[in-house]
């Protein structure tokens, strides 16, 4: 790991414990769980800077309450 990385601690829940277990097996069994976290968060900041410019549909208000959805769509 190059030498401007910086770790990160976070506290998951266990709803997104078992996502995240479910997605290793799915999509990113050849990665490491590090890898998979970064490439997991590179993609949902990406959505996040889309939907915030126009460029995909979904609630450009991460703040406003919402009907209990899908973990993914939940904060947009």
């Amino acid at each position: 790991m190059a030498a401007e990385s910086k770790r990160l601690t976070f506290v998951a829940t266990q709803e997104i414990t078992l996502l995240l277990a479910d997605a290793k097996k799915k999509y990113f069994y050849d990665k490491t769980q590090s890898d998979m976290i970064r490439e997991l968060i590179m993609a949902g900041l990406d959505t996040v800077e889309k939907r915030s410019v126009g460029e995909l549909p979904g609630n450009n208000d991460t703040h406003s309450p919402q009907k209990e959805n899908h973990a993914s769509e939940r904060y947009f």
